[in-house]
């Protein structure tokens, strides 16, 4: 249980964070429904114009075609500029909150005891501030788009499935959860060679900024085998 908590403990403050952001999020989830609902809409609109241009016995409706093919070009137009919308507020979200994730560290850095920064390295600290904060922004500026725009498009796409034919459906929910399952295992793979890649990096900024640029104080002290 302990474990558990120390695990979701970090994710658990890095969403407070991202919560403070509420118009923003807002306005992700609200142009994400719209931007993919057009997307999804134009294929359907497609198959409307195909009929409309091989009719069942009968002459082409070039006007119904025209309106027609003038409507998807709208749909996917304004998918389009919703799917960009989205993708403005997600990045103005993870750029608000790597901003005050990075202010908090500095009015953390003032309120540590003089016995931490002998403990730790510079260069560590340092790989704080800049390797770990930026992996967030990414994380951030693309998993807020995916996770929102994927739940949404899953959603709408079983809608559609549904109405067109229940029984293809069921086929493909059934399938699904393999694909989480691959996923899931991918994650749990990738977060150990995260938190490697994180360890190594602080102990290669720690020797960069310890060893390299202070190599005055390294020579003044005969630290030069070490």
């Amino acid at each position: 249980m302990k474990a558990s908590k120390t695990k979701t403990g970090p994710l658990r403050r890095l969403l407070g964070v991202v919560g403070r952001n509420k118009w923003p999020l807002a306005g992700v989830f609200f142009c994400a429904v719209l931007g993919n609902t057009g997307i999804l809409i134009a294929p359907k609109l497609v198959g409307r114009a195909i009929n409309l241009i091989m009719p069942q016995g009968g002459p082409t409706d070039w006007a119904a075609l025209i309106r027609t093919l003038l409507l998807i070009a709208a749909v996917v137009a304004v998918g389009c500029l919703f799917n960009w919308l989205t993708a403005l507020c997600a990045n103005l979200v993870a750029n608000r909150t790597v901003q005050a994730l990075r202010t908090d560290l500095f009015h953390k850095l003032g309120e540590l005891p003089l016995n931490y920064y002998d403990t730790h390295s510079r260069g560590d600290v340092m790989s704080r501030f800049t390797n770990d904060i930026d992996a967030i922004a990414d994380g951030l500026n693309q998993g807020i788009v995916q996770l929102v725009s994927g739940v949404i498009t899953v959603l709408l796409c079983l809608g559609f499935m549904l109405s067109m034919n229940p029984m293809v459906t069921l086929v493909a929910v059934f399938v699904t959860p393999l694909c989480f399952l691959v996923g899931f295992a991918i994650t749990k793979y990738g977060n150990r060679r995260f938190r490697e890649q994180s360890r190594i990096q602080g102990q290669l900024g720690g020797y960069a900024e310890e060893l390299i640029s202070g190599q005055r104080t390294v020579k003044a002290f005969g630290y030069e085998e070490r």
